[in-house]
């Protein structure tokens, strides 16, 4: 089950014993990692012949400067089609390079929420949410919002045995978060729906709200 991976996980986090990494669905190996000085994952060092390069939305055969955010794309061994190495694709992620090379890991592109004009990370939510100690697990979607036409709803697993009130998290937020990135909702979960890779489905996740939505209030 998913409570006794992830509290094994933050057991051994908690030990030093784990590194960030970076993986796709398209490579069968990782394509960055974080290095022993820098467990956090803040910045992951790419693999040994992997290049990434970070592409303008508008205009993605353009590559933007150093610390600026755009589409990342990687090229490698691991991602070889047809021997072509050399061959950037891809990642659908939102990210940027600093100045030492590093990959600053943002968000899924498709998850990115548009409020009030404002863009919205739900990453940075998700991350808010899991510093509080009764949280087990996080995610963020967006979800029609008649104020700011779209607002983040999150979807809260607890851990086992804490009894955490919305409240409780709201004001956990408050000082984590600004106004525009509170969520309008708060669900609490036993599971979260997830791909084939163990990842959060949070195209699942947005079925499941539009549904509910067509039968009745959200």
């Amino acid at each position: 089950p998913f409570r006794e991976t992830a509290e094994a996980i933050e057991a051994a986090r908690a030990k030093g014993a784990l590194l960030e990494s970076y993986a796709l669905s398209v490579a069968p190996h990782l394509v960055a990692l974080a290095s022993a000085q820098d467990a956090t994952g803040a910045a992951l060092q790419p693999l040994a012949g992997t290049r990434f390069s970070v592409r303008d939305f508008a205009d993605p055969t353009r590559d933007v400067p150093a610390g600026e955010r755009g589409e990342l794309f990687v090229a490698g061994p691991q991602l070889a089609t047809q021997g072509h190495a050399a061959q950037f694709q891809r990642t659908g992620d939102l990210g940027l390079l600093d100045t030492n090379g590093h990959v600053i890991l943002i968000d899924r592109i498709a998850d990115l929420i548009v409020a009030a004009g404002y863009l919205i990370y739900p990453r940075r939510i998700e991350a808010a949410l899991a510093e509080h100690p009764g949280v087990a697990e996080a995610a963020v979607i967006g979800i029609p919002d008649g104020r700011r036409g779209t607002a983040p709803k999150a979807f809260i697993i607890l851990k086992r045995g804490l009894a955490i009130t919305e409240r409780d998290l709201r004001l956990h937020l408050v000082s984590r978060i600004s106004k525009i990135e509170m969520p309008a909702d708060i669900d609490f979960c036993l599971t979260l729906p997830r791909d084939p890779f163990g990842f959060v489905c949070k195209p699942a996740l947005r079925r499941q709200v539009r549904d509910r939505h067509d039968s009745g209030p959200v």
